[in-house]
């Protein structure tokens, strides 16, 4: 169990618990596990952690009145049990942590009270891995990190930021799968969480707290979004060459309606609004 500095079961303003439904082994099974292969596809056990933090102690408290205060609890919440999961006992099989939010039904929401999940798994997700070889070859190309070129090309054309502090930048994607898809860009070279300091901790708060109220202004009717944290793998040979050219991002994605079978298929998204637009109008929200 993990709670905010000096707190307990009963005073507390973050709270992080085991999740009781993970979708994980326990890594007994993955010592256990025969693995098989099929058509040169290697099998391995699905062990790792699941856990919940519980953002607030109000059941049914929406995120855009939550207070930058709660935002930084829960920050300073995702950063601990990061480094937790990454130290543990069972760190030796976990490749990758993954912190992530789903609000609303339609975003695979199960619970109405705010709260989001943190996992430790024993793969890397392809999409981190193809998001890890873009950023490489575009260092290896233009001896320049891919992120300081988008903030820079973002500064020039000004029309997809949405809000910036002195630490993060918050845009909508050039190529957004969605309408008032967000992505927020530390301005600052990081690909480990868990090495932000307390000032970036805290301009972190500022700019997801900033995020989810425009968004929740925006879209008042029966709004479902997922966020995600997109970090470099742990416990890697090649971290420190990571360090160099990736860096971690958040995205927010509003959840309007499913994915299309054309989508799906393609990887290809059609959306029916400029993403410069939408910035104007989540700007204008603030």
């Amino acid at each position: 169990m993990y709670t905010n500095e000096g707190g307990s079961r009963s005073n507390w303003k973050v709270i992080g618990l085991e999740n009781l439904f993970s979708v994980f082994a326990p890594k007994k099974e993955y010592e256990e596990f025969k693995p098989t292969s099929y058509l040169g596809i290697n099998s391995i056990p699905a062990s790792g952690q699941a856990g919940l933090i519980i953002e607030n102690k109000n059941h049914i408290l929406t995120e855009n009145v939550n207070s930058l205060e709660q935002y930084q609890e829960t920050i300073k919440a995702y950063k601990d049990l990061y480094k937790q999961m990454k130290n543990s006992d069972n760190s030796d099989y976990i490749k990758y942590i993954s912190i992530f939010k789903n609000k609303g039904e339609k975003a695979n929401a199960s619970q109405i009270h705010p709260h989001s999940q943190i996992f430790a798994l024993p793969v890397v997700p392809p999409m981190i891995d193809k998001r890890i070889q873009i950023a490489k070859d575009y260092y290896l190309k233009n001896n320049e990190n891919l992120f300081d070129a988008a903030i820079k090309q973002e500064k020039i054309d000004k029309k997809n930021i949405v809000f910036e502090n002195n630490d993060y930048i918050l845009i909508t994607p050039y190529a957004s799968k969605t309408p008032y898809e967000m992505r927020i860009i530390p301005k600052f070279q990081s690909s480990k969480f868990e090495d932000i300091t307390q000032n970036q901790s805290d301009n972190l708060a500022e700019i997801l707290r900033e995020s989810v109220k425009r968004l929740e202004i925006v879209k008042t009717n029966d709004l479902s979004y997922n966020y995600v944290f997109n970090f470099a793998p742990v416990n890697s040979d090649d971290s420190k060459e990571i360090d160099k050219y990736y860096r971690w991002t958040v995205d927010l994605i509003p959840r309007e309606k499913p994915i299309g079978g054309f989508d799906w298929l393609s990887g290809i998204y059609a959306i029916n609004k400029e993403p410069s637009d939408c910035a104007e109008e989540l700007r204008n929200a603030g």
